[in-house]
């Protein structure tokens, strides 16, 4: 258990006969978090496995790898806002506000990582589904030290104008910008050592953890069987600001059942750059494929935090090392002559190549940039009256948009992919002009008009009817746009690399909505909706083969992804506009306080709702490359039971979500991920000891659920995450 420190301070108050007004306030945060966890980067479809002149198994479902380790997370948070507010008539107010914020993330992972490489299997099984089981291989124990720091800092100034001549006319004038960076490039890295073995796997079942185990003896803790392997760092500096103007009329003419009318204009600007600072990416493999020995005192012991898991099993000890102590022996004159031996290389040929990178210092990449402008304009008017004696409501109206896009970056080209020496597993990229990227650009503009009507008639003062038809627009992430390409993974049996869509349409969808809601006292609210979806573009995460030339100076065989002499298939990853999907569903909510209840009881109240909602796009899990289906659609329960009373305040809830496709294709096969279902208890407890001073209790996940996602296969268990519960406890003042 770690204690964790909490604060926040605000003052405010008025001047000038309360014409001018001051707000300021302070707050401080530190959370430390540690989670266990079990991953698997996911299952590779339609795979052999086992010796290629005599597989075990052709057309299977093969997970990647599996990794198992504890990451430490560091957080601080430091915030401040300052508002004042002017007011010299009683028609007029002026605002000016601003806001810091400074976010800085320290995590830290040690982790046992098993590959399972398809041709060096030696035994397997499979189930109906032909996805794997179980399986034996020969390859090697990684130990994984990975971390990263991220250092976010937003600055934010706004000011308002709010005039009110008459009782008829409101008018508001906005104007903000913001500006957020996270700077973490150069400060990612990722290394390992590993130890041959070999060593077996297990699938989970519904309830329990897929298991590794069977490793050779001494293969987790003999520091003086590690060889050496992968090293890099990377990163990202993403900086992102944004302006926007807006300009707001609300006139009530009085003119019979036209109660008031809106309009306004708007333009936003966001502009986000995304520079890479990463080492060299020739050196990251350098050492690739167990070639030399690591040196023991880098390595010791280590045990993870438990996984709490009812069954299964992973290993519980392990051996860990400091990444900065490992960049420092493989760049050592000793480590490279030792590797250029290993090799049969020429004398210097290792220590040549990190003097032209620079070991592993980090330096700028090939970056990206992406500008969006958005002009806007509406108009929208309430209508009001009676209808035998019900009250009803209309408001009708439309938003025009006008959207500018201008994307440009640079990007890397890959001319050739190069075996490594000693690992089948891994192949080295060779990329033009000595890694100096190209230029891409992008122009584009869209518009959109998109109308709404809203409708209400109250039957009585206690049960009313809502409808409501709209449409709206859903934008890409600005992040999305950028035109680069970027190459993730280079392995004889996985080909990826992912990029953006300069191309990419925002989703556009017409709502229908329909609710009754009942009121039967002044603290109970029952309430059911209907409402149907349908939407054009929408954009998944998906990935298209794509044909790369190399020029196989590696004299690799046609085979697999090579397929041709001089041609290579990549899965690319990109958003894309996908085809028109239907959701529908149904929403309930119930809110009531027991206020009839005598005395002390009269403080308990519960509130619950529930959503129930249907694509027409589901995943069919039967069918090998569903190139289209619907994200992140799934029902969804809360409940909360809540008590306000005698200076107390106390709730519990309870919150669940039904498994759900994550994301279409993810991970070295293109596979779905899911999200299990997941339910959590939340709990508080407050009491005010005085007037002025309060003292609180708070608690997350209270019962220590797992977060749990799976491929197309219940039992292909992809992520099992451990975050245990969290408490929060600390005093509020008031004065």
């Amino acid at each position: 258990m770690k204690f964790t420190p909490q604060l926040f301070g605000l003052l405010s108050d008025t001047f000038a006969d309360g014409k001018l007004g001051l707000l300021g306030s302070v707050s401080y945060q530190r959370r430390k978090a540690a989670v266990t966890s079990i991953t698997t980067d996911g299952y590779i479809p339609n795979t052999t496995v086992g010796p290629t002149a005599t597989p075990l198994f052709t057309n299977v479902y093969a997970p990647r790898n599996q990794n198992v380790g504890t990451t430490t997370d560091d957080r601080t948070r430091l915030g401040a806002t300052l508002v004042a507010q002017y007011a010299p008539t009683d028609e007029l107010t002026f605002t000016v506000d601003g806001l810091f914020n400074r976010f800085k993330s320290d995590s830290r992972t040690n982790a046992l990582g098993s590959w399972f490489e398809p041709s060096s299997y030696t035994a397997a099984t499979i189930d109906g589904n032909r996805s794997i089981t179980s399986l034996t291989t020969n390859g090697n124990a990684d130990f994984i030290a990975s971390g990263a720091v991220r250092e976010t800092k937003t600055y934010k100034g706004g000011f308002n104008a709010e005039w009110r001549p008459n009782d008829q006319v409101h008018m508001v004038f906005d104007a903000t910008w913001s500006r957020a960076k996270n700077a973490g490039g150069g400060k990612t890295y990722f290394a390992v050592i590993g130890t041959p073995t070999s060593y077996s796997f297990t699938a989970a079942g519904d309830d329990d953890i897929p298991s590794t185990f069977g490793y050779d003896a001494g293969a987790l803790t003999d520091p003086s069987r590690g060889k050496t392997h992968i090293a890099g760092i990377s990163g990202n500096d993403v900086t992102e600001k944004v302006t926007e103007y807006r300009w707001n009329t609300d006139w009530k003419p009085g003119w019979g059942i036209i109660d008031t009318i809106r309009f306004g204009l708007n333009r936003t600007s966001r502009d986000k750059s995304n520079v890479p600072i990463t080492s060299d990416p020739n050196v990251g493999c350098v050492y690739c494929g167990y070639a030399t020995s690591a040196d023991p005192a880098l390595l010791s012991p280590y045990s993870p935090n438990s996984l709490g898991a009812s069954s299964g099993s992973a290993p519980t000890q392990f051996l860990k090392f400091d990444a900065n102590r490992y960049f420092a022996f493989l760049t050592s004159a000793s480590a490279a002559a030792a590797l250029d031996r290993a090799r049969n290389q020429p004398v210097g040929t290792t220590a040549a190549l990190y003097a032209a990178s620079n070991g592993y210092a980090a330096t700028r990449q090939p970056s990206n940039r992406v500008r969006e402008i958005v002009y806007a304009s509406y108009a929208d008017m309430d209508l009001d009256g009676d209808v035998a004696g019900m009250p009803w409501f209309v408001n009708v109206g439309a938003r025009y948009e006008y959207t500018e896009l201008v994307s440009g970056g640079q990007q890397l080209l890959l001319t050739d992919l190069l075996p490594v020496p000693g690992d089948p597993t891994i192949y080295n990229g060779v990329y033009a002009n000595n890694r100096v990227g190209v230029s891409v650009n992008s122009r584009s503009t869209y518009n959109n008009f998109l109308p709404n009507l809203n409708a209400k008639l109250s039957f009585t003062p206690k049960f009313q009817l809502r409808l409501a038809a709209y449409k709206t627009l859903t934008r890409p992430a600005i992040g999305d746009l950028a035109p680069s390409l970027s190459y993730d993974t280079l392995r004889p049996a996985t080909l990826t690399a992912s990029g953006g869509n300069p191309n990419l349409k925002p989703y556009r969808a017409t709502n229908y909505d329909a609710s009754l809601e009942w009121y039967p006292t002044s603290t109970t609210t029952l309430s059911a909706a209907v409402f149907h979806k349908t939407i054009d573009d929408f954009i998944v995460q998906s990935f298209g083969e794509e044909l790369f030339p190399i020029a196989n100076a590696g004299n690799i065989p046609v085979g697999g992804l090579i397929v041709g002499q001089n041609t290579a298939k990549f899965s690319v990853r990109r958003p894309r506009n996908a085809q028109s999907l239907k959701v529908k569903g149904l929403e309930l909510n119930l809110v009531h306080t027991f206020d009839w209840l005598p005395g002390v009881l009269s403080g308990f109240g519960v509130q619950a709702n529930a959503t129930f909602v249907k694509t027409n796009r589901e995943f069919d899990v039967t069918q090998v490359g569903t190139s289209f289906a619907a994200e992140g659609i799934g029902n969804s329960q809360n409940a909360t039971v809540f008590y306000e009373k005698y200076g107390i305040s106390a709730r519990m809830a309870y919150n669940r979500r039904e498994r759900f496709l994550q994301t279409l294709a993810g991970g070295p096969g293109n596979e779905p991920v899911f999200v299990r279902d997941y339910g959590q208890f939340d709990g508080s407890a407050a009491v005010n000891v005085t007037p002025f001073a309060q003292v609180f209790l708070e608690g997350t996940n209270l019962f220590n659920a797992k977060y749990i996602t799976t491929g197309r296969f219940n039992n292909q268990v992809l992520t099992y995450q451990n975050f245990g519960p969290r408490y929060d406890a600390g005093v509020r003042f008031s004065f």
